[in-house]
């Protein structure tokens, strides 16, 4: 009986429940918590983002270092002043529970076995580097792979977040760009599955700037490595037929045809959407970051 799994209903403290786990697993598994010990130590320290003012009372206690685990990507609040104790991955705000899935070795110890069996029931697992079938209208074998690509996004939404947006996911492998506080446009809708192609959509606020918004995203299209056509369409915003600007690009130039790693295709998500982001993150002086 896996007592991880079983007990778990057993609580509506489900994040306490699984971190005590793991830390029963840290304390009684050396090979784990070496384990642990080599990720956490080869990364380098930053200063922490603050999600809830949680983070900065944690760093003012006398500890030798904080690591902030999460099921899923927050975006960060206010700046905690640049610490050393504050431990996260370089490209990302703070670690997910599934950084360390790899670290379960089955057959270790019962409490890693536990674990690891939890943690695939629960999707916190490594994303697959072999892209599946991406639909909206997902199938069998689909859901998975469809899941396995929105984790895919974590480079992209740091990205983001750093330029003023808001980030919202939308359905499993859309991303949502909102409320930048200086940008013409009103949304960006990104899309891996639009007919074999790759869709950035920028939604203006006023039609009338349409050409603000198509100009500098036409710009940063050039700059990109594979073909990309710009186009102004039509598209809904707010219940209504609004003129908008689609960047599209073959979705397997965008990911690539090749066997390639995690790491290598959330950088390419990364490449191609960056730079059209960063042409309408237009700041107070008409520049931008």
């Amino acid at each position: 009986m896996n007592l991880f799994w079983s007990t778990r209903s057993l609580t509506e403290a489900r994040e306490d429940h699984l971190t005590e786990f793991f830390a029963a697993a840290l304390a009684h598994v050396p090979s784990f918590r070496q384990a642990y010990a080599d990720l956490v130590d080869a990364l380098e320290t930053m200063g922490a983002e603050d999600f809830r003012g949680q983070l900065q009372r944690y760093l003012e206690l006398p500890l030798d270092g904080l690591v902030y685990v999460r099921r899923a990507w927050l975006a960060s609040g206010d700046v905690v002043t640049s610490n050393p104790m504050y431990v996260r991955p370089p490209e990302r705000e703070h670690f997910l529970w599934s950084d360390f899935f790899s670290l379960l070795v089955p057959g270790e110890h019962v409490l890693v076995d536990w674990l690891r069996e939890g943690f695939e029931l629960l999707g916190f697992t490594s994303p697959n580097p072999t892209v599946g079938e991406l639909t909206l209208r997902p199938e069998g074998g689909t859901r998975g792979a469809m899941e396995d690509f929105a984790k895919l996004w974590g480079r992209v939404k740091t990205g983001s977040a750093r330029l003023g947006w808001t980030v919202q996911s939308g359905s499993t492998i859309q991303l949502y760009l909102i409320r930048h506080p200086t940008s013409p446009v009103a949304q960006v809708f990104i899309s891996p599955e639009s007919r074999g192609d790759f869709l950035v959509r920028f939604t203006p606020f006023d039609e009338g700037r349409l050409e603000d918004i198509r100009s500098p995203v036409a710009s940063a299209a050039a700059t990109l490595p594979h073909a990309t056509t710009v186009k102004v369409t039509t598209g809904n915003w707010q219940a209504k037929k609004v003129k908008v600007v689609d960047v599209r690009a073959p979705r397997h130039a965008v990911l690539g045809l090749d066997e390639t790693t995690v790491e290598e295709l959330e950088l390419r998500l990364l490449r191609f959407v960056e730079p059209l982001v960063r042409a309408v993150s237009v700041a107070g002086d008409g520049t931008t970051p």
